[in-house]
């Protein structure tokens, strides 16, 4: 599989780590849902995911690749499924973000 494809994989499991583990947030008691625990298993799925990218990757290349997705895609998880604001700062941060995921990818 082609390294970038496998690494988009790793966050789109990210996102929904994230997704449920911001569903159990929202409730008093977080930690004894099963939205949370859910969240945790998806993350413990991304760490094997890193395992095997790294076989093929430079470390540098993988947190690029995975740093900048996960912002964009957090981002619009935020905006569009939890309602949350963004700021224009924000937008210009996720716009060098996309600007040096394609330096690192040409």
């Amino acid at each position: 599989m082609n390294a970038f494809l496998f690494i988009s994989l790793i966050v789109l499991v990210t996102l929904a780590g994230d997704y449920f583990l911001k569903i159990s947030a929202e409730h008093e008691q977080s930690f004894s849902r099963a939205a949370f625990w859910l969240g945790m298993a998806l993350y413990a799925l991304t760490a094997a995911g890193w395992v095997v990218a790294m076989k093929t990757m430079t470390l540098g290349a993988i947190g690029v690749y995975y740093s900048m997705m996960t912002i964009v895609l957090l981002t619009g998880l935020g905006v569009f499924v939890f309602k949350e604001a963004i700021t224009a700062r924000e937008v210009a941060g996720i716009g060098f973000a996309l600007a040096a995921m394609a330096l690192m990818r040409h």
